[in-house]
């Protein structure tokens, strides 16, 4: 059973954020660890998820899909937003910028991005980019298509 809508959100996502995290991972454990194993081959296979739905089944992500992604990226951070005020957590750095354990704070490209809030809005605008980014092969095949 294949479900698009599943394929059009995790396609975009999984592709920017995945990859984001491969060039720039946060695991404090290193190799042989079970967690550094864990860290790269969850990231690694969503990759390889998708790439694997994209050239077996054939499925193609369209405009509407990055649109439906990115909407459904910013529904996702209001219920993320929510669970950090219930569990005074900061799951996906809404709520400030990463620390480690001790409390020391943990460079990120985010140090980039401006301070807290601002680089919410700056991280909507490269996950925008990235989301076009990855859409940009299926565009370029199509419009040779149509030709």
């Amino acid at each position: 059973w294949r479900s698009f809508l599943a394929y059009e959100i995790l396609f975009f996502w999984g592709l920017s954020a995945m990859l984001q995290a491969s060039f720039t991972p946060d695991i404090a454990a290193g190799f042989p660890h079970f967690h550094y194993f864990r860290f790269w081959m969850g990231h690694q296979g969503v990759i390889l998820a998708l790439i694997y739905a994209t050239v077996v089944y054939e499925i193609r992500p369209t405009f509407k899909s990055l649109i439906k992604s990115f909407i459904a990226l910013n529904i996702f951070l209001v219920i993320a937003a929510i669970v950090n005020l219930l569990l005074d957590a900061n799951y996906f750095w809404i709520c400030g910028k990463p620390v480690n354990h001790i409390g020391e704070r943990i460079p990120t490209l985010l140090d980039y991005m401006g301070p807290w809030p601002w680089y919410i809005l700056t991280g909507e605008v490269v996950a925008l980019a990235h989301f076009l980014l990855a859409y940009s092969p299926f565009y370029i095949i199509k419009r040779k298509e149509q030709k």
